[in-house]
């Protein structure tokens, strides 16, 4: 089982994009000012209203532009980006930061000093390699996040002694009785969040898959960071791991995770597919792969327009303590539709094999990760042929229930294979014999 947890972010001073955001760039980098500068200028919802080399600079523009946003360096001359961060801390000033920095695995850590200083979001600096039009959609759309997120900061002690970690040991598979999974998806502002959040957890819960949107280099270190404040395990993922209780894995930069069924083992998977909304990792990756393996609960939402009546003042309210009540959820249905059982499904690359794209064993290390050959994973099932060998077919998937799937791709009569998760996944291959048993037969134990 997979639990979902939706968390709604509610936009603090909204932005109305009939309104320019406003946005100073602050930058010691005379290229680099006039790159974001050019950048920005691109998206007809953005204005950049001035520049300026420090930060001393910007304190004499601000009360005369009143940005929005700022865009700020963290390494200048007569005040470093951190100390002015602190400095607007301390004045409450509504300003919303998007640092653009240099970021290395050695930088990563001012990274985070930024983030707990007040900066929104953590952006690797473009350099004069970087293309404007390579830039334009993501610089955009971060500060366009940064202009419209809820700014709260979190009231929290870290802990100052060292944590005392008793991970329990036990995998959660698929044959445990226990098959529960905690998936979380945060963006712009979600580090900070999670310092608040996974400290509060305790220890010996199921696994945690966390997906942040977040630059490369910069994972491990806010996994080391909330790792010293939890009573479990906080790391970077890595591919192929299996998950346990008391585990909670951080997606790595530059690279979409996955969570997957291996011998009867919940796994990790790290890809190299495409960004999703300008963004790798993605929750969407992560949650769909989570919805394909288990079973999941759906947590409702309770639009405030179903009781608004109820909570009107002077209104006699009719409900009690102790009342039962009922409720109706819609759900998508169809009918006169193809399916074929879950576990019938699986995925091939685009050259067929059943071995997924792989990387570096050092993505937890300070080496910088192999690059990988991006492949397409297509979903395919496996369909019994007259002279007993199978053949692979392309399908696609849409809506499901516990035990079936829809599928297109397939016609009424096709005979699917189905049997042990392993088999249909990994051992299968286009063209190969096969022997059609009863299930009770399949699954005997052999003597």
């Amino acid at each position: 089982m997979v639990e979902f947890f939706a968390a709604l972010i509610e936009p603090s001073g909204k932005i109305d994009m009939a309104y320019k955001i406003k946005v100073l760039v602050v930058d010691d980098s005379a290229l680099v000012r006039k790159t974001i500068t050019d950048t920005l200028s691109m998206d007809a919802d953005i204005e950049v209203v001035g520049s300026a080399n420090d930060p001393l600079i910007a304190m004499q523009k601000i009360p005369i532009l009143h940005p929005d946003v700022i865009t700020l360096d963290m390494e200048m001359p007569r005040m470093d980006g951190l100390t002015y961060l602190k400095k607007l801390k301390a004045e409450g000033s509504p300003i919303r930061v998007l640092v653009i920095s240099s970021l290395t695995q050695q930088g990563s850590r001012l990274a985070i000093d930024a983030i707990e200083a007040g900066a929104i979001e953590v952006l690797s600096k473009p350099d004069g390699s970087t293309s404007i039009g390579a830039l334009a959609s993501k610089l955009a759309f971060h500060v366009k996040a940064v202009a419209s997120a809820k700014r709260k900061s979190f009231s929290f002690t870290p802990s100052v002694a060292p944590i005392k970690k008793s991970p329990s040991m036990l995998e959660f598979g698929v044959s445990s009785r226990d098959r529960r999974l905690i998936v979380m998806g945060c963006s712009t502002g979600g580090v900070e969040a999670l310092r608040y959040l996974l400290p509060q957890l305790p220890n010996g819960l199921p696994p945690m898959l966390v997906v942040q949107h977040i630059p490369a280099f910069f994972s491990k270190a806010v996994a080391d960071r909330i790792n010293e404040m939890t009573p479990y395990d906080v790391r970077e993922a890595v591919d192929d791991e299996p998950l346990r209780a008391g585990l909670c894995l951080i997606a790595p930069g530059n690279y979409h995770l996955m969570v997957v069924r291996k011998e009867g083992v919940y796994r990790t998977r790290l890809i190299q597919t495409p960004p999703i909304h300008h963004c790798r990792p993605a929750v969407d990756v992560l949650f769909r792969s989570a919805a394909e393996v288990a079973n999941y609960k759906v947590h409702i939402r309770l639009l405030t327009d179903s009781y608004a009546d109820l909570i009107k003042e002077n209104a006699i309210f009719p409900f009690r303590p102790g009342m039962t009540a009922s409720a109706d959820i819609q759900t998508k249905s169809k009918v006169n539709v193809i399916t074929v059982p879950l576990n019938a499904v699986t995925t091939r690359d685009s050259d067929g094999k059943g071995k997924d794209t792989k990387v570096s064993s050092t993505t937890n290390n300070n080496t910088e990760k192999e690059p990988v050959k991006e492949q397409e994973l297509n979903e395919v099932v496996f369909i019994l042929q007259k002279d007993n060998k199978v053949k692979m077919v392309k399908v696609k998937t849409d809506i499901q229930d516990l035990n079936f799937i829809e599928v297109a791709g397939l016609k009424v009569g096709d005979q699917v294979i189905t049997g042990p998760y392993s088999i249909v996944s990994k051992t299968l291959k286009d063209g190969s014999l096969v022997k059609v048993v009863t299930k009770e037969k399949l699954f005997e134990e052999k003597k």
